[in-house]
């Protein structure tokens, strides 16, 4: 789960900087404390559906071994220990990964996008405050969302 959170994290924090340079006046009335709990409270409820598909699908499947041949119990490991082919349940794992990876990092993108090049800064100080807000969280984007996808969304091999 925390994967999804993290990720929606990361979309929130964009949204938040996209309120704060498109409407710098009003930003502390458009995001009070009740919205940003209702942002939050919706955040966690999403990425709890999101996670529920994995134990939902390990389940109802019947299981060869009751030894696991890791050490850290994850999706990947509880269906390597059943006996179906488990081709199809790492790739609904990387379909769905796929779809929060791809959407999440569009919202992302686009209101940076809308940031830069629909914002009229007049003096390079504002520039520079706002390359210094931006930045910061599209490094910790791009190193993220790379690991995130990396490990998701490439090929299985077959045993490790």
């Amino acid at each position: 789960m925390s994967i999804s959170t993290q990720l929606f994290s990361l979309t929130i924090m964009a949204f938040d900087r996209l309120v704060a340079f498109s409407f710098p006046f009003q930003y502390h009335s458009y995001l009070t404390n009740a919205r940003t709990l209702v942002v939050t409270y919706i955040l966690w409820v999403v990425a709890c559906g999101i996670v529920a598909v994995m134990p939902v699908t390990a389940a109802a499947l019947p299981y060869c071994t009751s030894r696991m041949k890791y050490t850290f119990c994850d999706y990947a490991a509880v269906i390597r220990t059943t006996c179906v082919d488990p081709n199809y349940y790492f790739n609904l794992v990387s379909v769905i990964m796929f779809f929060l990876l791809f959407f999440t990092f569009s919202f992302i993108c686009l209101s940076y996008f809308v940031i830069a090049f629909f914002m009229k800064v007049s003096s390079n100080r504002d520039r520079r405050k706002m390359a210094s807000t931006c930045v910061s969280h599209l490094i910790v984007v791009t190193c993220y969302y790379s690991n995130v996808s990396a490990t998701y969304l490439r090929p299985r091999w077959k045993a490790l």
